[in-house]
């Protein structure tokens, strides 16, 4: 807003945390961004959402093992930046190095998202993570363990 950036940011899923929810909108009312940032709650239609979305943040204060929304909105041609760390850092490290920012540093968030907007960059496409290996990867690793377990028995 101080650059006079015309951006709309939009906080898609639900949080169990109603304090977390409650704090969110308080830093949101503090800064005067209320009408800048909207809460979607669960949505059906996320997959559109992204395919929309100038980009994609995967900035959570946890690290995930693993997450849809950096290879949907990469498969998508949507632009991703998010921390390097837990599962969207090997994510984005293997497919789109150039959304990685360092885990809460704010200048470097800021920074990133600036140079987005002002030039969005190109997402190649990658054959990495197919659901259809995903499955069949998670499955041999069920079958091995599953052998195992009655081995060990």
């Amino acid at each position: 807003k101080k650059k006079n950036i015309i951006v709309h940011g939009l906080i898609v899923g639900e949080s169990k945390s109603a304090a977390y929810l409650k704090d969110l909108q308080g830093k949101i009312n503090h800064l005067c961004l209320q009408q800048d940032i909207t809460f979607l709650g669960y949505r059906s239609d996320v997959y559109e959402i992204i395919s929309v979305s100038d980009i994609v943040f995967s900035i959570s204060s946890i690290p995930e093992s693993f997450g849809r929304t950096v290879i949907e909105s990469i498969k998508l041609g949507t632009p991703v930046i998010g921390y390097n760390y837990g599962g969207v850092g090997e994510q984005l490290s293997m497919i789109f190095p150039e959304g990685l920012v360092n885990f809460k540093v704010k200048k470097s968030l800021y920074k990133k998202t600036i140079n987005f907007i002002k030039k969005k960059p190109k997402v190649n496409q990658t054959n990495l993570f197919k659901l259809v290996d995903m499955q069949k990867n998670t499955l041999k690793i069920y079958r091995l363990l599953s052998k195992r377990n009655c081995y060990e028995s």
